[in-house]
């Protein structure tokens, strides 16, 4: 990397606390927030002390409309089709279950899918008789685009797939997806809770009409904060499970009119401190420029991928194969930022990420129950696997010093 680029990337670095004392792995769990991110949030929780919580709310009205502006420009879609939700689960939720699905109505998605999605898929198939195809699954653990089109059939009305899965590195073909549901004119919703901040996203080259994501993840937003897009052309047809009085408006007759934009997802209630800190997450990450930050993560998950691999651990990534047997490119733009550790069976990753926060890093572990159908097609044998999650102001000492670490621990273990 060029080193005034590299400069750059280390200044940002200087703005996070627990870098100066910790190795921090965990952005694919939550990454730790800007001070100007930090400082919009307090700055409104002390005007809701000074003025009280309604007058506040009105006293940042152009920060809070700042919100869907940030986001419509993060992702090319215009202001009125983003709506604030409370978490990316939440947000998800609020769009498949308005989806209009019947009895015998058929919904692809993958293995690769996120387990609390996979979780209302299945309740929706239990209480309203839908039914849920498996696309097929590539040897690098991708999906198959090929395979997922064969699937279509008359009463196939929704594509759901996540970006990137919690588990896996790799990155879904969305692009190719969006395409096909578009010629077969279903609705392709995109689960981008660990894809937005670390990839550049456009829905409109993407093609999809939904799009669900966190603010805690790789938008360096606070926790307890969400975004859901929904096209405009596909509004009318969404039916929210539950509704308010900012999401609906009483008419004369006493009947109801449900919002005919972004409000229809939305609740009157917010954490509007939250949302301000998201918007100015957002704002930050678009002057940095989504495009540099994919570049950097990118290059760091090859250097990661590359460098970790010993007698007792490896990546799952490296040991991925494309479909004709050749070693995946680790160098490839394929990569995020979330890398997972391939331990030998008799390692116990609960122990080995306990020993590493002892040392000063800061990484997660990915429970079975999180990632049961993952776990089954990877014939993963342990309870857990340790993730890594890098993102633009982590360094190649980051990964060295995890590498040093994780010699000195797996033989102990």
């Amino acid at each position: 990397m060029h080193s005034s680029k590299q400069d750059n990337w280390l200044s940002l670095r200087e703005d996070i606390p627990v870098c100066t004392n910790s190795v921090y792995l965990n952005s694919a769990g939550a990454s730790p927030t800007h001070s100007a991110t930090h400082n919009a949030m307090v700055a409104h929780l002390q005007l809701e002390r000074e003025l009280g919580g309604y007058q506040a709310a009105i006293k940042a009205m152009p920060a809070i409309e700042a919100f869907y502006t940030n986001i419509g420009t993060l992702i090319n879609a215009q202001p009125h089709e983003i709506s604030y939700c409370e978490n990316a689960t939440r947000a998800w939720q609020m769009a498949f279950y308005a989806l209009n699905l019947t009895k015998g109505d058929r919904i692809i998605t993958h293995i690769s899918e996120y387990s609390s999605n996979l979780i209302a898929m299945q309740h929706r198939a239990e209480r309203d008789g839908i039914i849920i195809d498996m696309a097929p699954s590539l040897a690098d653990g991708t999906i198959d685009t090929a395979g997922l089109e064969q699937l279509i059939t008359p009463r196939t009305k929704f594509i759901a797939i996540t970006h990137i899965a919690m588990h896996l590195g790799m990155v879904n073909p969305v692009d190719t997806i969006g395409e096909i549901a578009n010629r077969h004119n279903l609705i392709f919703m995109l689960d981008a809770c660990q894809s937005l901040g670390q990839r550049v996203i456009n829905v409109e080259n993407i093609g999809c009409h939904i799009l669900s994501a966190t603010g805690r993840k790789f938008l360096r937003g606070p926790r307890g904060t969400g975004l859901l897009y929904v096209n405009a052309s596909i509004l009318p047809t969404l039916q929210p499970a539950f509704i308010d009085n900012l999401s609906a408006t009483w008419q004369a007759d006493g009947s109801f009119c449900l919002s005919q934009n972004n409000t229809r997802f939305e609740s009157w209630e917010r954490n509007i401190s939250g949302m301000l800190g998201l918007a100015k997450a957002v704002e930050i990450l678009n002057q940095i420029g989504p495009h540099g930050v994919q570049a950097r993560v990118s290059e760091l998950a090859s250097y990661a991928v590359t460098s970790l691999t010993g007698s007792l651990f490896t990546t799952f990534e490296s040991a991925y194969e494309s479909t004709d047997k050749t070693p995946r490119d680790t160098a490839s733009d394929k990569l995020s930022g979330i890398i997972t550790l391939k331990l030998e069976h008799t390692i116990n990753p609960f122990d080995i990420a306990q020993q590493l926060e002892q040392q000063g890093v800061r990484l997660s572990v990915i429970k079975r129950q999180q990632a049961f159908p993952y776990f089954r097609f990877r014939h993963v044998k342990q309870e857990g696997i340790i993730r890594i999650g890098l993102h633009y102001f982590n360094t190649h000492a980051d990964i060295d010093f995890l590498n040093t670490q994780l010699q000195a621990i797996a033989p102990s273990t």
